[in-house]
């Protein structure tokens, strides 16, 4: 429908030569850094006072880290370092970002505003998504990124199921859909009335984060995207198979023929809005 073409590796197995839609690739391999040090001086007149911080207590290091660095570089506030000009909001216009380490706030600015563009439903990853942010200071030459938040506060607004073990969140998934297609958030609340399912839906363009639906998206094809929410052993080697409850899966997978069956079998013009 969409015309994948596959681009990965060549095979010939099975009668088949040529590109195929598997790749073989190298995994990146964490290690804790447990000698990872945070010191910020505080300078009032002549004198200069230090604030030592402890590793994985008052603060941790993000991804992306794949060696040992020393920066030691001016600090300087950025608030939530959002650009939304549908706003005239832009906080970073008159800060210099450029071999500084900025000082980030998690979340967004009265968030309980529904009025501001960044709180309505379904926009907040595309003006507020913490990567886009990240991605602009680092573009702009930052030496390093301080990002203040609490852990249940990051949890708490990537998702309302975090935190909650599958076994417990019997019934709750959040559904994001892509705004381009918006027969896809009528067709999922049309469908989950035969599933049951507690559905948190939310319409956006899907292009934030790093799951893998993610470059899809980006390249202009719709998706719809189910999640059950974080929890303690998500992406650890804990998250075993008996946590797994499968009569919500069973009811999610069930939600996801219905829509694709629909899709399949649609015999009018999709209309997809392409944004530039």
């Amino acid at each position: 429908m969409w015309g994948l073409r596959p681009v990965g590796d060549d095979l010939d197995i099975s009668g088949w030569q040529g590109p195929s839609y598997f790749q073989e690739f190298d995994v990146i391999e964490y290690a804790s850094l447990p000698a990872s040090t945070l010191t910020i001086d505080t300078r009032e007149g002549d004198a200069i006072y230090s604030t030592d911080f402890s590793y994985e207590v008052d603060f941790d290091i993000g991804f992306g880290v794949r060696e040992n660095i020393s920066i030691t570089a001016p600090v300087v506030f950025a608030g939530y370092g959002l650009d939304v000009p549908e706003e005239d909001y832009h906080e970073l216009k008159n800060v210099t970002i450029k071999d500084r380490i900025v000082l980030l706030l998690q979340g967004v600015p009265r968030e309980d505003d529904d009025s501001l563009v960044w709180n309505k439903s379904g926009q907040r990853t595309r003006y507020a998504g913490l990567r886009a942010r990240l991605s602009r200071l680092r573009e702009e030459g930052a030496a390093g990124i301080l990002l203040v938040q609490s852990r249940q506060d990051r949890r708490d607004r990537s998702n309302p199921n975090a935190g909650i073990h599958a076994a417990d969140n019997t019934n709750q998934v959040s559904v994001t859909v892509s705004e381009q297609l918006p027969m896809l958030e009528r067709i999922t609340k049309k469908n989950n009335e035969h599933t049951g399912l507690d559905i948190d839906m939310r319409v956006t363009d899907v292009t934030g984060g790093g799951s893998d639906h993610v470059p899809f998206a980006r390249g202009g094809i719709p998706v719809s995207f189910f999640f059950t929410g974080f929890h303690e052993d998500y992406h650890q080697p804990t998250d075993t198979v008996d946590k797994i409850n499968f009569e919500k899966m069973t009811r999610i997978v069930r939600l996801a023929y219905l829509n694709l069956w629909e899709l399949a079998n649609y015999e009018g013009d999709f209309n997809i809005a392409v944004h530039e």
